[in-house]
């Protein structure tokens, strides 16, 4: 299978435009260089073969507020370059929750999933669920939001028609609407919900122990290959306490998971 990991040039000059607000509003980068700078010189290193220096360009524009799909992507491609399986899935999966049909998105999180030979529990929680290609059916945010705007809009029209014309196909297609409206809504909801949980996160090390207390030494459990996806219970020190995607619990050390 030949896969490319490219950079995503498209659309950043539209990001740039607006990056000097935020570049301004954070008096820490005064002296820095800026975002539009930082963007040229990420895809320079990275086109060098220098993903350290691309990664580190990359996450600066994160503290900027410049979040998309597309510096997920690239910094995960970055990573994999680096050989770092489990940073690369992590960061896939982050640009996932952004644009969730995105073909080339799709296709390296594919790659890269096969090439750490993950089985279905440790690639994905709730696997009998997630087994079925929902993402067909998602939109990203912005879609949601267009779409819920739209489907309001015209509902709203249609029932002031129907106050004048009283026609049963109108009062009919204001309940279609009116469906599709709730659909865009329900995903709006969950992509708002799911851009900030933190309670998701990916093995980043070559792999990972689960331990039976948050104590170094402590009797020894499944060993979590790297990338494998887990649900952070909650944290204990320098210890996580995390369930698998087969329901077995474990305390990790925080440092071996990156959130997704």
């Amino acid at each position: 299978m030949f896969i490319q990991f490219l950079i995503r040039k498209k659309r950043f000059l539209l990001y740039i435009l607006f990056l000097p607000i935020f570049y301004l509003a954070n008096p820490n980068h005064l002296h820095a260089e800026t975002p539009g700078e930082m963007v040229e010189q990420a895809q320079e290193h990275y086109a060098n073969g220098d993903y350290h220096a691309a990664i580190e360009l990359w996450d600066g524009l994160k503290t900027l507020g410049f979040v998309n799909a597309n510096l997920f992507y690239n910094i995960g491609n970055a990573y994999w370059n680096l050989g770092q399986g489990g940073q690369a899935r992590r960061y896939f999966l982050k640009a996932t929750r952004w644009q969730p049909r995105d073909s080339d998105i799709r296709a390296n999180l594919s790659f890269v999933e096969d090439q750490l030979k993950l089985n279905g529990s440790q690639a994905e929680l709730n696997n009998v669920i997630t087994k079925i290609p929902w993402w067909y059916l998602s939109l990203s945010f912005s879609e949601s939001l267009a779409f819920s705007l739209f489907f309001i809009t015209l509902f709203l029209i249609l029932r002031g028609i129907l106050q004048l014309k009283k026609k049963k196909f109108l009062k009919i297609s204001s309940f279609v609407i009116l469906g599709f409206f709730v659909f865009s809504c329900s995903q709006l909801m969950y992509r708002g919900f799911q851009r900030y949980r933190l309670d998701e996160a990916v093995v980043i090390n070559a792999s990972a122990l689960l331990l039976q207390a948050p104590v170094k030494g402590s009797k020894k459990g499944e060993l979590l290959p790297e990338g494998s996806q887990v649900r952070i219970q909650r944290a204990e020190g320098e210890f996580a306490l995390v369930k698998t995607g087969d329901g077995d619990k474990g305390w990790v050390l925080k440092e071996q998971l990156g959130e997704i």
